[in-house]
């Protein structure tokens, strides 16, 4: 079950850098002040939805909650990256960082779960 903490963690945080990189793509000084507000509760809500999903195996809700809490706080983590990544190397570090966050989805499935997904 660490598969769905991971991988929700990396797909949250995966939505955070998106929305961000999308919201930072005209003139930073315009970004409206809720752009990033929104960008994280979509990427709580997408950590917890993914780690809830992959947790169904588990027939106790209450585990399946525990996986999805966990996420969201990776996911937390994640977005608290997102600011120094930000200031560091600009909109295209948000990238780098969503794209490394798609990459350990991969990784998690393929190194928990011992191969890759079927056709």
């Amino acid at each position: 079950m660490l598969t769905s903490i991971v991988a929700g963690s990396a797909s949250g945080g995966a939505v955070v850098c998106l929305a961000l990189f999308a919201a930072t793509a005209g003139d930073t000084r315009v970004v409206p002040a809720i752009a990033p507000a929104l960008a994280g509760a979509g990427g709580l809500l997408a950590g917890a939805l993914v780690a809830w999903s992959l947790g169904r195996p588990l027939a106790n809700a209450y585990y399946r909650a525990v996986l999805a809490m966990l996420a969201i706080f990776g996911t937390a983590l994640i977005g608290a990256l997102t600011v120094p990544v930000h200031v560091l190397a600009g909109r295209w570090g948000l990238a780098g960082l969503g794209a490394l966050c798609v990459v350990a989805v991969g990784l998690a499935r393929r190194i928990f779960l011992g191969g890759t997904p079927e056709p």
